[in-house]
């Protein structure tokens, strides 16, 4: 189970959330909605994406279609599995194809949560 450690901004002090793979979406539902939550998940996409791809998670642009960062049906099988299992959700395969960029992704997969609210 993979660690990721993301900024948070509060009034006082900036913070650091840890976030457990395998509970990512309690973590996610802890912090109030909006831009903090989905930064977070984004973040989670992106280091997903990167061991997938296997390239630095930093090469991954939010705005750039995966299919133009080596996207690929097998990825998108292989990613599924971990979102799965990291979000406790079921996703069709479909989704990685509807919403085609990290940025795109990071809001849909929040609404299915239903922690877009």
């Amino acid at each position: 189970m993979s660690t990721i450690e993301v900024p948070v901004q509060e009034r006082s002090s900036p913070d650091r959330v840890s976030v457990q793979s395998g509970g990512l979406r309690d973590e996610l539902a802890a912090v109030p909605a909006g831009a903090i939550r989905e930064r977070m998940l984004r973040q989670y996409l992106r280091e997903e994406l990167a061991a997938a791809l296997e390239v630095e998670p930093a090469a991954l642009e939010v705005a750039k279609p995966l299919a133009d960062m080596g996207f690929t049906s097998a990825t998108a099988v292989a990613l599924r599995e971990r979102f799965e299992s990291g979000l406790g959700i079921k996703l069709p395969l479909t989704l990685f194809f509807a919403h085609p960029t990290l940025g795109s992704l990071a809001p849909e997969l929040l609404r299915r949560m239903r922690l877009d609210r």
